[in-house]
């Protein structure tokens, strides 16, 4: 199958054509939000090559995690598209509910925790993981907006891989204290352990220990 070709990103490209780029970016990504799991190795090639030359035409590939999704959020934000995947995944929580979840998690306190096992789950996380939730903000828009977009894409396997290497993982302490991934963790809690278990999420999202000082 032939790449599609794009036009390089520089100032001269008009708005218009970088709301194009923008929409087939966000169906693309949707599409492997809602199939990845059941596109067979070809197809999945094909879509991710899409995917890149797409990214390399709006000047965002090779970033990664926070760096990418910031880039992308200030792009729609300079063109004045609202930022928001099509697809939803399956039996995932409205926007109301997910809003009224997350401040539930933000005001919760700490209560006793049990230790740490060496390789913790993603569902883990989101059972006795804490930091300070007040401090985790959103990027070019509200918080409940920015990591309610966060969220389905980390729910699929393909678009979580994509937008976070693998070096960058979710860390906790040997207290349970969130050291890296402070937005994600905040959406796995938000999901609850029932979400991630039947999506299958602690396949894919990695989450380490880092010993105390």
């Amino acid at each position: 199958m032939e790449s599609m070709r794009y036009e390089s990103h520089d100032s001269s490209r008009s708005v218009e054509r970088t709301r194009e780029y923008l929409a087939e970016l966000d169906e693309l990504l949707a599409e492997l939000i809602e199939k990845g799991g059941d596109l067979n190795p070809q197809t999945k090639g094909n879509l991710r090559a899409r995917i890149d030359n797409l990214l390399q035409a709006l000047g965002l590939y090779g970033k990664k995690g926070e760096e990418y999704l910031e880039a992308l959020h200030d792009l729609h934000r300079q063109v004045n598209v609202e930022y928001e995947y099509e697809a939803t995944p399956p039996n995932y929580p409205t926007k109301e509910e997910f809003g009224m979840k997350m401040t539930e998690v933000i005001n919760a306190e700490v209560g006793d925790l049990p230790g740490v096992p060496p390789f913790p789950k993603a569902r883990d996380v989101a059972e006795y993981a804490h930091c300070e939730w007040r401090g985790v903000g959103g990027r070019y828009t509200n918080t409940v907006d920015y990591l309610y977009e966060m969220g389905k894409l980390m729910t699929s396997r393909g678009a979580y891989d994509m937008v976070f290497p693998e070096n960058d993982r979710v860390l906790v302490n040997e207290s349970w204290h969130v050291e890296n991934g402070r937005h994600r963790s905040l959406v796995l809690k938000t999901l609850g352990t029932n979400y991630i278990n039947r999506r299958g999420m602690n396949s894919w999202i990695i989450v380490g220990v880092e010993p105390s000082i």
